[in-house]
């Protein structure tokens, strides 16, 4: 079985890393640009993306009256309006009921990374890059960009190593229990900060991919969405302009086929007629 995971690494979502494996294995490991990433995709895959948990908002939210779509984000947005600072308009809202978390991010960046991946082929999952951390227990990951942290509770954030005595800070104003969180690094190499470097516990990549795989663990939330468009199809017949123009030729004979061939029929019919009656009339 094939599975492939994709971690940006910037908020731009321009640079990747794309991991491929097959059977528990890993084969291949690229850092790429995104316009690189469909010729380095494999055929007939499952790719988990994982999306900076920076770009998104989080809100639990226990959905205990059923609201339905409209009704649940109107709610949903009652109780975050004071908090966010983008217009609520600008944003895309998703519910999880697994999770009773309601999650945001802006509209135009999904939009274009939907429209980014919409021109590949495969079965693609967009995820906040924390929820490859094991919910349940708060969880902080350091690698060579920086760090990703879940609550515990389906939320989470990402940042460069560089704010992190930024948000530590906060952790504390804000009372979380920065004691209960669970360190782990990607390799030895990895700078830690001081609060951690006790408890941290070097695990690879790769073991989250695997765990990730085999987790029974599921989520209602996937913010990619599969538009089949003319662009869809365009891109995975590779058809090129001079295809495009060629086909608008054919179609515009096959089009005006029917009405050239009607008209001349009335020609020859009118012509006929004519012929009859001067005959007649002879």
């Amino acid at each position: 079985m094939l599975n492939s995971f994709i971690h940006f690494r910037d908020l731009d979502l321009e640079n990747l890393d794309l991991y491929h494996y097959e059977n528990d294995e890993q084969i291949s490991m690229v850092s790429i640009k995104l316009d690189q990433l469909k010729q380095n995709l494999l055929d007939s895959i499952t790719c988990t993306v994982f999306l900076p948990s920076q770009l998104f908002g989080f809100q639990y939210f226990e959905n205990s009256s059923g609201f339905k779509s409209d009704e649940l984000k109107a709610n949903v947005i009652i109780e975050i309006e004071d908090s966010i600072i983008s217009d609520i308009s600008a944003l895309n809202f998703f519910y999880d009921s697994s999770l009773n978390m309601a999650t945001w991010i802006d509209k135009n960046l999904l939009q274009r990374i939907n429209e980014e991946f919409n021109l590949l082929n495969g079965d693609f999952i967009f995820l906040p890059e924390h929820l490859l951390l094991e919910n349940g227990n708060p969880n902080i990951l350091f690698d060579q960009y920086g760090f990703c942290i879940s609550y515990g509770d389906g939320s989470g954030f990402s940042g460069e190593y560089s704010s992190f005595k930024q948000f530590h800070s906060s952790m504390v104003t804000n009372k979380f229990p920065v004691d209960k969180i669970n360190c782990f690094s990607t390799n030895d190499d990895i700078l830690i900060p001081e609060i951690f470097r006790e408890i941290n516990t070097v695990k690879d990549l790769k073991q989250f991919h695997l765990d990730f795989c085999q987790s029974e663990q599921s989520f209602e939330l996937n913010f990619f969405k599969r538009v089949f468009s003319f662009d869809y199809f365009k891109s995975q017949m590779h058809i090129t302009h001079r295809d495009i123009k060629l086909i608008a030729v054919f179609s515009l004979v096959i089009f005006m086929a029917p009405l050239l061939t009607n008209s001349l029929l009335k020609s020859y019919s009118n012509t006929y007629t004519d012929e009859t009656i001067r005959i007649f009339k002879q």
